[in-house]
């Protein structure tokens, strides 16, 4: 039994697993790491543009009561 036991931890992985493994993670953690960035970059844009929208409403809004007190100083003449 120990004889087996010996033979089985002298199995190791192949050493292409290694170079592989040692070149293939850090494309994928990079990778992972460019898309998290675009994601960011999205949220930041939407953002921005979430908050352009909401100022141009309030002008707008605004300009429609400039408007109407224009409209009754007009009608009062």
């Amino acid at each position: 039994m120990e004889n087996k036991l010996n033979l089985d931890l002298s199995y190791g992985l192949k050493g292409s697993y290694t170079v592989e493994g040692a070149i293939i993670i850090p494309i994928f953690i990079t990778m992972l790491a460019i898309a998290m960035n675009m994601g960011l970059v999205l949220y930041n844009e939407m953002k921005q543009d979430s908050s352009y929208e909401y100022a141009t409403d309030m002008w707008l809004v605004d300009d429609f009561y400039n408007y109407q007190v224009l409209k009754e100083v007009v009608n009062e003449f």
